[in-house]
């Protein structure tokens, strides 16, 4: 008996199916109509206006947007030091940079701490983010003297670079906890 009612519902379910879409407003083609020419069927393929890229071509980085205030163009990589006297310039400049953009991001917290009103707290906060992602970019500059051959900069990067790593998670954590109730994602 079960057997007799699941033929008859899957039967009643196909010819409504079948009406519904027999009785549909689309152009539905006939088994009695001529199949179609195999070059009607193809198609020109519309392409978006986008530039065609060359394989093996790398395409051009895109353009730094601009930002309200003072900001510092794109930091270029720096040049792998030949000499000993090289690799102490460019750390020494490393850890300058890394003090300057400590600062900035401190400047950028206090504002944080000192805003009233909402928005000017959401700027401060994008601005404290910004200031955070620029000062781990810094840091990331110590990679090249990480891997140079020389043992006693290559630790003192390291060093260096572990305790801005930490200082940098911390502060993110603190930043994602101060996070303006406008600016929260639900």
């Amino acid at each position: 008996m079960v057997k007799k009612q699941g033929k008859i519902a899957s039967i009643f379910i196909a010819s409504a199916i079948l009406t519904a879409c027999s009785t549909g407003k689309a152009d539905w083609p006939n088994l009695s109509d001529p199949v179609p020419d195999a070059l009607e069927r193809q198609r020109a393929i519309e392409t978006s206006g986008t530039a065609n890229i060359i394989p093996g071509q790398k395409p051009s980085a895109p353009e730094r947007p601009s930002l309200i205030g003072d900001s510092d163009a794109v930091p270029t990589a720096d040049p792998t030091p030949e000499s000993v006297e090289e690799a102490t310039t460019l750390f020494q400049n490393i850890k300058k940079a890394l003090r300057e953009e400590t600062l900035s991001y401190r400047e950028t917290k206090a504002k944080l701490a000192d805003s009233d009103n909402p928005e000017s707290k959401q700027d401060a906060w994008f601005a404290a983010q910004l200031a955070l992602t620029r000062l781990s970019r810094t840091a990331s500059r110590l990679e090249t003297i990480v891997a140079l051959k020389m043992p006693d900069l290559a630790a003192a990067a390291i060093s260096e670079s572990d305790i801005i790593d930490r200082f940098v998670v911390g502060e993110r954590q603190f930043l994602m906890d101060a996070e303006p109730e406008a600016g929260r994602h639900q």
